[in-house]
């Protein structure tokens, strides 16, 4: 099992590739009240409420790399 410490840096290529994970997945569930300048403003000031989804993603991107 992969150990993922959650560390989200706001200045990461990491995080652009997150947001824009984000919003593909979260988004089209929620196309009408999905707002991309809400959801980034409420990630980068309160981080930890999207900690779930963060290392989901996290996680998605270690399976990709050990498939290569």
């Amino acid at each position: 099992m992969i150990d993922i410490k959650y560390n989200m840096d706001v200045s990461s290529e990491i995080f652009v590739m997150f947001l824009r994970w984000y919003k593909e997945v979260y988004g089209n569930e929620h196309i009408e009240d999905f707002d991309t300048a809400s959801i980034i403003i409420d990630i980068v000031e309160k981080p930890f409420k999207f900690q779930t989804e963060y290392i989901e993603f996290i996680k998605l991107i270690h399976k990709q790399d050990e498939g290569k």
